[in-house]
C-alpha cells in the first residue's frame, strides 16, 4: 500500500486496486504501462526493466512519490532513467557468447517472478540457473514450493545452503533439493569451483546464466566469466 496524501491504498495490475498499472505492454527491452488512480489515468511510464514484478515495483514507487506531491513528469523521467538495483537482474558481463546475470531472489515466489521476467527478456535463449539456498529453515518451511518454482530454466545447478545466521540442521537440504526437483534437470555442487565447472560445461554461445540467491553465490558470476573467457 502507498502511504501519503492518499492514506493507505493498494496497488497492482488489476482494477480492484486503488493504483493500477493498466494498458500493460511487456517487451524484451522492458515495459510500458498507464498509471491509473481511482480509475483515472494519470499518464504512461516506460521502464527498462523486464517482467511484471518490475512493473509492480515501479507502480508502488510512483504511487508513493505522487502521494507526496511529486509531479507526474518527474516520476516519468525517474522511471525511464532507472536501470535497476545492484544484484537485481544485474548484468555482470558476457564471455564466450554467454551472458551472466546476478539475482538476489531467495524465496520461491521471487524466483518464479524473476524467471518469468528472464523468459520475457531473453526469448528463445537457453537459461541456466545457479542457485544457493538461503538458510536451512527456508528450505524446510518452503520445501514443496522450492521443488516447483523453476519454470523457465533449462538447466539448474544447486549449491550448498548459505547458512547466514543458522547452524546446519538435520533433514532435507540442498543436495536433496537437487535430486528431487523434477524439472528442469538439476545437479548439486558442493562448492563454487564445482558449480562453475558444471555451468561452464553446460553453457553454449547464446545462453544466459543466472546466479540466484541472497548469499555468497554473488561471487560465482565473476568466476564463471573468467572460466568462459
Amino acid at each position: 500500500a502507498a502511504e501519503g496524501a492518499f492514506g493507505a491504498e493498494t496497488y497492482g495490475l488489476t482494477d480492484t486496486c486503488d493504483w493500477q498499472a493498466s494498458n500493460l505492454t511487456l517487451a524484451d527491452t522492458g515495459a510500458s504501462f498507464t498509471v491509473t488512480h481511482g480509475g483515472e489515468p494519470l499518464g504512461e511510464l516506460t521502464i527498462a526493466l523486464p517482467g511484471e514484478y518490475a512493473v509492480e515495483n515501479t507502480l508502488a514507487a510512483a504511487a508513493a512519490c505522487l502521494g507526496e506531491g511529486a509531479s507526474f513528469a518527474t516520476v516519468r523521467e525517474a522511471a525511464a532513467c532507472f536501470q535497476g538495483a545492484k544484484r537485481r537482474f544485474e548484468h555482470l558481463g558476457e564471455a564466450g557468447g554467454v551472458l551472466v546475470i546476478d539475482e538476489y531472489a531467495h524465496h520461491p515466489s521471487e524466483v518464479r517472478a524473476v524467471l518469468a521476467a528472464a523468459r520475457t527478456r531473453f526469448p528463445g535463449r537457453r537459461l541456466i540457473g545457479i542457485h544457493q539456498p538461503h538458510t536451512y529453515s527456508r528450505i524446510a518451511y518452503l520445501w514443496e514450493a522450492w521443488l516447483e518454482c523453476w519454470d523457465g530454466l533449462d538447466e539448474l545447478v544447486i549449491l550448498e545452503t548459505y547458512a547466514a545466521r543458522e547452524t546446519p540442521t538435520e533433514g532435507r537440504g540442498a543436495e536433496d533439493l537437487a535430486r528431487e526437483i523434477a524439472r528442469p534437470s538439476a545437479s548439486y555442487a558442493a562448492g563454487f569451483e564445482e558449480a562453475v565447472e558444471q555451468a561452464a560445461a553446460l553453457a553454449q554461445p547464446g545462453d544466459v546464466v543466472m546466479t540466484i540467491g541472497a548469499g555468497s553465490v554473488t561471487e560465482v558470476g565473476p568466476m564463471l566469466l573468467e572460466a568462459l573467457s
